[in-house]
């Protein structure tokens, strides 16, 4: 391990101001003391500092932008509705990853439209492309491929088919001078030598920080400068709580102790809870949680990764993602857990269930394909006849529709606007179209018994007054409280009980569960020579 060469600590959520000051430091201490206005940092934004450290890039509402570090106003360089986290080439490109099966994309700097660089090969297995990091070379650089079955962190070459496999690796990947890979391994921070002339690590993994955790898509708190200045936050990024909040914003503890939770789905009576996450020997399966008798099972066993769990209307079934023969195809599996999953939906794309009809007849499933983003379809669940039906197909992303109770119609989520807002229309045929939220809007749910909507608005939980007879009447949103949503990506951060009086929140740590970020000068100091 390293000796004791922390500079400081950082224990609280920094303003955009005070990021980059802190991102200055890192980069150019003699510029450390500059100052910048303080500014919100949004939730959706991540940030990506240039190699000459004058301006960086944040993705934010569906674009990537960059502002000089000196101050003055955010330039958008591409759409990226999906885009999450990136890296900036000293020959001005930049690559950047999306969401689920989303390609590596590329974009001058100098701003355009933004072109895919590495895709997700399903005929020849080649896994979901993530985390790209630029080599010095500004030609060559690091991302990881996930199978479903773990990451393998690989280098590629700009405008090549090429790839050079290094090593199965739990989390993303940093290069750091002279010559360093940094990444998690059991929880401990490693640097391992890393020749950029032949691409090919050298020598065994030395620790350099203990107690990282990483969180389901291999996100890992720490972060590494040109100038021997090493950040990192100890503590499990996969923990999180899940939490009943009514409708004034009382919380009361669904769950005690905090956990890998991830997507959730409430039973139809309201008290059993499926969901997807880590357990003690398990990277990624559905458990069921009895919240009467408050235990928790296991529902699935397979290697790969299970997720996205929806029970049907009689609480007989639960339908759900899998990675077993594909990226994500759709399964069935009876609640009790006795028989055996069947195939529902397979086929070359990822697909996300989003609601099952009250009468059982229609199971609702987001898809993404690379011609047009996310689309939404409607699968029949009576007879033998499995043809997806598609309700919402165009060049934007139409996300997780949800039923009426009376199945007349959808709610869902589309960026068409240039920001997500939630909409509704009928169903099985769409004869109109209406906007419910005002203001951005995602993950909307109807009440139980059809005269609300309710979806997320960053981090406030909105309701909305409806009816559904004899047409579609849609009242003011109102803001019912705000929540401190986890930071994960999933289908859904909260459900809607069967009343509609209080609501199942996937939400963020305490303040005292978070750990303080390290900051450690000359970190390579220790390292073998």
């Amino acid at each position: 391990m390293l000796p004791s060469l922390v500079l400081t600590t950082i224990d609280r959520t920094l303003s955009l101001g005070e990021l980059l000051t802190f991102l200055v430091a890192l980069h150019d201490p003699a510029r450390a003391t500059s100052p910048f206005a303080a500014a919100p940092l949004g939730a959706d934004t991540t940030v990506s500092v240039a190699p000459d450290v004058t301006p960086f890039t944040r993705k934010y509402c569906g674009k990537l932008k960059k502002v000089d570090i000196g101050g003055g106003p955010a330039q958008t360089i591409c759409d990226a509705p999906t885009g999450s986290d990136g890296s900036w080439s000293s020959n001005g490109t930049i690559l950047f990853d999306g969401r689920g099966s989303d390609p590596i994309r590329r974009v001058s700097a100098a701003g355009g439209v933004s072109k895919p660089e590495v895709v997700n090969d399903i005929k020849k297995g080649t896994g979901t492309p993530g985390w790209p990091v630029f080599l010095p070379d500004g030609e060559h650089f690091l991302y990881t491929l996930d199978s479903g079955q773990g990451q393998t962190l690989v280098v590629g070459r700009l405008d090549s088919p090429d790839v050079t496999r290094l090593v199965k690796a739990g989390s993303r990947v940093l290069y750091a001078e002279p010559g360093y890979l940094l990444y998690v391994s059991e929880n401990t921070l490693v640097a391992q030598k890393f020749n950029v002339k032949s691409l090919s690590l050298e020598g065994d993994a030395v620790p350099i920080g203990e107690g990282l955790g990483v969180d389901s898509v291999g996100l890992a708190s720490f972060s590494v400068s040109r100038n021997g200045v090493l950040a990192y936050r100890a503590g499990e990024l996969q923990g999180r709580r899940l939490v009943w909040f009514d409708r004034n914003g009382k919380e009361t503890p669904a769950i005690d102790e905090p956990g890998d939770y991830r997507d959730m789905w409430l039973s139809p009576d309201g008290k059993r809870l499926a969901f997807d996450g880590s357990g003690p020997s398990t990277s990624g399966d559905i458990w069921i949680r009895d919240l009467v008798r408050r235990v928790t099972t296991r529902f699935t066993f397979e290697p790969p990764i299970e997720r996205d769990p929806i029970w049907s209307p009689d609480g007989r079934q639960i339908v759900f993602t899998s990675a077993a023969k594909g990226p994500g195809d759709l399964y069935v599996k009876d609640a009790s857990g006795t028989k055996e999953a069947e195939v529902l939906l397979a086929g070359p794309d990822v697909k996300l269930a989003s609601d099952w009809s009250h009468d059982g007849a229609y199971l609702l499933f987001s898809t993404q394909n690379a011609e047009t983003g996310w689309d939404s379809y409607a699968l029949p669940m009576r007879g033998t006849d499995r043809t997806p039906v598609a309700l919402l197909k165009t060049k934007f992303d139409e996300l997780f529709p949800t039923f009426s109770p009376d199945g007349h119609y959808i709610v869902y989520t589309s960026n068409e606007s240039g920001r997500p807002e939630v909409y509704a229309q009928e169903f099985p045929e769409a004869r109109t179209k209406s906007q419910i939220s005002t203001d951005g809007g995602g993950q909307p749910y109807w009440s139980g018994d059809g005269k609300e909507i309710f979806y997320r608005s960053r981090g406030r939980l909105m309701a909305v007054p409806v009816q559904t007879s004899p047409t579609l009447s849609i009242g003011a949103p109102a803001e019912l409280f705000q929540v401190p949503f986890a930071a994960v990506i999933v289908r859904g951060h909260y459900r809607p009980a069967p009343d509609g009086k209080r609501f199942l929140v996937l939400a963020a740590l305490g303040r005292d569960a978070v750990k303080p970020a390290s900051v450690v000068l000359n970190w390579t100091v220790a390292l073998p020579k």
